[in-house]
């Protein structure tokens, strides 16, 4: 069976479960379609043919994107021609997470950790959850149990259908007027508690990406110096657990944001 025959099988079963016609014809309209679906569905029983169908068919997905190693990054002190501190083992890469060979990577998502439920949503969220597969819900609901999680918490999971082991969820602060110390503070615990998580689960090689400075609100340029400085700060202590600590940015301008803040 090819990976249309399995995104057919998990499409009919979720057009059937909403009511609603599968017109899609194109390869691609079906995958729209999918993920719409999936992402405003809620957490309910879903038969297990269907959830190892969708396995199938992301993981055949795997194979049309450009995978990156992130062992195989250089680090800034190599990429940028520096010589900073820990720069041997921190790296900026400007790339899509859910692509990237790693033992962790970093989602920002909401309280209720269920993920985005608006359809095909750009945001890191949304991408995460769509394309680790109905799993990751389905095990977030069980670990959540309707509570919700704080501010700078972190949750860890496996990562299902993509291709790094682990996913660290969080909630960043988010900036409601103008950036306090207190909002400083939250951010710098949360990367802390990632870091933390980390460690005590054994990842070598973490993706951190650019937290609370999307939906959140968070100014980029102090979310990017609250971010190097407290990994820094983190390895200075905790140097050896670690093989690689990525920053992950999604445009140009934060990458040069970041390549200011860790040149200087």
């Amino acid at each position: 069976m090819n990976k249309e025959k399995y995104l057919d099988v998990v499409l009919n079963f979720l057009c059937d479960e909403s009511g609603i016609d599968n017109n899609a014809s194109s390869f691609d309209e079906k995958v729209s379609l999918w993920r719409k679906l999936v992402n405003e569905r809620d957490v309910k029983d879903i038969p297990d043919d269907v959830l190892d169908a969708e396995d199938k068919f992301l993981r055949s997905q795997l194979f049309n994107k450009k995978l990156t190693n992130g062992e195989e990054l250089k680090p800034v002190n190599e990429l940028m021609d520096i010589d900073i501190k820990h720069g041997d083992k921190i790296c900026l890469w400007k790339g899509d997470i859910t692509s990237i060979y790693c033992d962790a990577i970093v989602n920002s998502g909401n309280s209720s950790m269920l993920g985005c439920f608006i359809p095909e949503c750009k945001c890191i969220d949304n991408c995460i959850h769509s394309f680790s597969g109905i799993r990751l819900r389905k095990k977030c609901n069980v670990i959540m149990n309707n509570s919700e999680l704080k501010v700078s918490d972190v949750l860890i999971t496996r990562a299902y259908n993509l291709p790094c082991d682990f996913i660290i969820h969080t909630v960043g602060p988010e900036i409601n007027g103008d950036l306090t110390n207190d909002d400083k503070e939250a951010l710098k615990n949360t990367y802390i508690n990632i870091l933390d998580c980390a460690k005590n689960n054994l990842v070598k090689t973490l993706v951190f990406c650019c937290i609370s400075t999307g939906e959140n609100k968070f100014p980029k340029n102090e979310a990017c110096k609250i971010a190097v400085d407290t990994v820094n700060e983190y390895l200075d202590v905790n140097d050896k657990f670690f093989s690689k600590i990525i920053f992950d940015v999604f445009t140009d301008e934060d990458f040069d944001i970041y390549e200011e803040c860790l040149t200087k």
